[in-house]
């Protein structure tokens, strides 16, 4: 670290590990401000990512405008007052609120401080007191914000020489890392974070309830 910069040294530790380390994290993954995207690319991109650097900018980019472009007519779809996918978690909440026990705990899960949809739970208060549970959910699962996210169509990148940019920025000089590369085998695949190993679940036979297998490798089901 002292051989990139001095300076990132001293902050890295001031903060602490678990502030830009997922290694070292305790929190749960929405907290996590770059796990959704980054994860989302790396997802589909490993065997691009053996292209060379032109086709991999061409893949990544034909990537973005077909997300942008399949979000886009799903939002203009969307009828309902959230989006698709908070639709139905509403829809599941409130059909888990017709049959549960609120019961007194001293910890709180602060579930809704960290994803602002109301739980179940908080969902029978609401029905108790005629109040509409939508309006608790964030504003960002709203179709009003889906639709604002992908109105702004993808378009390439004009020529540097067109480009409007403020003086301070263009005095700000930023040099590259001074890296050296590590021996052997790259990484293709990061280290799991401990909320990753906290929430894995296990894999259940649908037949005989036995975990470690499924329905599909289930020795006994091959058996008769």
């Amino acid at each position: 670290m002292d051989r990139i910069d001095k300076r990132v040294r001293g902050y890295l530790f001031q903060v602490g590990y678990e502030k830009w380390s997922i290694v070292h994290s305790t929190v749960n993954i929405s907290m996590v401000m770059t796990s959704n995207i980054d994860e989302s690319l790396n997802a589909r991109n490993k065997e691009a990512r053996e292209l060379p650097i032109m086709s991999l900018l061409d893949y990544m980019m034909n990537l973005v405008m077909e997300w942008n472009n399949i979000n886009r007519m799903t939002a203009m779809s969307t009828v309902t007052g959230l989006g698709k996918k908070y639709n139905e978690v509403l829809k599941e909440n409130s059909s888990l609120l017709q049959k549960m026990t609120v019961e007194h705990s001293l910890h709180a899960k602060k579930g809704f401080q960290v994803d602002e949809i109301p739980y179940p739970h908080a969902m029978a208060v609401l029905d108790y007191t005629h109040i509409e549970a939508p309006k608790y959910y964030s504003a960002y699962y709203t179709k009003e914000y889906f639709k604002k996210t992908y109105e702004v169509s993808v378009n390439l990148l004009p020529d540097e020489t067109t480009w409007d940019l403020p003086t301070e920025v263009l005095d700000n000089v930023v040099l590259p890392p001074i890296v050296k590369g590590k021996s052997g085998r790259l990484m293709k695949s990061r280290r799991k974070g401990l909320y990753e190993y906290l929430y894995t679940e296990t894999a259940t036979c649908a037949l005989y309830g036995k975990q470690g297998h499924n329905k599909r490798t289930c020795r006994n089901a091959r058996d008769n």
